[in-house]
């Protein structure tokens, strides 16, 4: 029989998965090097890539394309980050 999940419980597994995406975004705001991001990935590959740091609005994507990393771009783009997300606050990075 299928498991029947409830709206709280459902809840709970997004707050879950974009706390795991805020756990990414403060590891690369503290400099992380490719090689631990990359790793983080490998451990959890469903975190959201669309989540924005509170603040600044930048997602994995802004942190990958201000170090100028186009591997971790890359590794980003094919995990399912989001290339064309509107910011929430106005980013440096634009023109």
């Amino acid at each position: 029989m299928p498991q029947i999940l409830t709206v709280s419980h459902l809840e709970s597994k997004v707050d879950d998965a974009i706390s795991r995406t805020r756990d990414l975004l403060s590891i690369l705001s503290q400099g992380a090097t490719r090689e631990q991001v990359f790793m983080f990935l490998d451990d959890d590959p469903s975190v959201p890539l669309w989540v924005q740091e509170e603040g600044t609005g930048w997602t994995v994507l802004h942190f990958a394309a201000s170090r100028e990393d186009s591997l971790m771009v890359e590794r980003f783009l094919q995990a399912g980050a989001n290339w064309n997300l509107r910011m929430s606050t106005p980013s440096p990075l634009t023109c």
